[in-house]
């Protein structure tokens, strides 16, 4: 049965993160290697990604949309403030052969200064989905979760929300499952508006 699963910050090609996030690689190759094969070995490719932004950053189209050719999975991807490389890869055509087959749906602005929020419901479980973390988010008060990336694991818990980055997540994205039995420990301090 097909899983879904959220993550972001991948960061392909940045080889100036693997120094400012302390990330355990020599160099980009080996990152980028590193992140590829933990994707793979968790998601098959019925499965549903959520990517929450900066897949990649300093490199160019064409390594952007290569990069994104090797991963498994239907990637739903909200474009963050550095995926300026897929921008370019989607205006060149680069990705047309994953979107037409429905292995990439890119959500967002072509513009890196408008930031989008993506609402789902899975398992009827309604999530709130954006590439920056949110004091407050829709439906908060009723248990509804918000999963954000780019703060690469520096933000402490605030209640039903969570960093589902690669950096605090053993390079890995996560699963639905497993971001559930998480929240189940989480009690909603929200009041009602």
């Amino acid at each position: 049965m097909p899983c879904t699963w959220f993550t972001s910050d991948y960061h392909l090609g940045h080889w100036n993160i693997i120094r400012l996030c302390d990330r355990p690689f020599a160099n980009v190759e080996e990152m980028d290697q590193a992140i590829i094969e933990r994707h793979n070995a968790c998601v098959g490719n019925a499965d549903t990604v959520y990517d929450l932004g900066d897949f990649a950053f300093r490199c160019s189209a064409e390594y952007a949309a290569a990069r994104l050719h090797r991963l498994n999975g239907r990637r739903r991807l909200l474009l963050g403030n550095h995926d300026k490389p897929l921008r370019q890869a989607h205006k060149r055509g680069l990705l047309d052969d994953l979107m037409e087959s429905d292995r990439l749906t890119l959500i967002g602005d072509s513009d890196p200064r408008v930031q989008t929020a993506l609402r789902v419901s899975i398992e009827g479980q309604e999530i709130v989905l954006a590439h920056f973390a949110q004091r407050s988010w829709h439906g908060a008060f009723r248990g509804s979760w918000h999963l954000y990336g780019h703060s690469h694991g520096n933000l402490g818990p605030f209640h039903k929300s969570m960093d589902v980055g690669v950096d605090p997540n053993d390079f890995c994205p996560i699963s639905f499952t497993d971001i559930k039995s998480r929240m189940i420990q989480v009690q909603n301090t929200f009041a009602e508006d």
